[in-house]
C-alpha cells in the first residue's frame, strides 16, 4: 500500500498508530493475532503476525475516527444552516413553500 487509501488515511500514520498500540499494549493486538494468524503460511514470524495484526486495528480505528469527524461536521453544518434561517422553516423565507 502506498499513498492515501479510498477514505483519505496515510499509511504512514496508520503505522504510527499500529506502533503505539503495541507499545501501549493494547489488548485488542493478542485476539485479532489469533483471528488472523490462520491466514498466514506455516512458519510465519509470530512479529510479523503481531505487527500485521496491530496495522488491522489501526486501519480500523482511523477509519472510524474520520466517520466519528464527518458525522459531526455533517451535523455541525447542519445546525450552523439552521441557525443561520437556511432549514426548512418558513418563518425567514419570504415566499411561502408549495411542496
Amino acid at each position: 500500500m502506498t499513498g492515501l487509501d479510498p477514505g483519505g488515511i496515510g499509511e504512514a500514520g496508520v503505522h504510527l498508530r499500529a506502533r503505539t498500540l503495541i507499545r501501549r499494549g493494547d489488548p485488542r493486538i493478542p485476539v485479532v493475532e489469533k483471528e488472523i494468524a490462520k491466514h498466514f503460511p506455516a512458519g510465519t514470524s509470530p512479529d510479523r503476525i503481531h505487527w500485521e495484526a496491530a496495522v488491522a486495528i489501526a486501519w480500523g480505528d482511523a477509519r472510524a475516527e474520520l466517520e466519528a469527524r464527518a458525522a459531526r461536521a455533517r451535523g455541525h453544518a447542519t445546525s450552523t444552516a439552521r441557525e443561520a434561517g437556511d432549514g426548512d422553516d418558513q418563518e425567514d423565507d419570504p415566499t411561502p413553500h408549495t411542496c
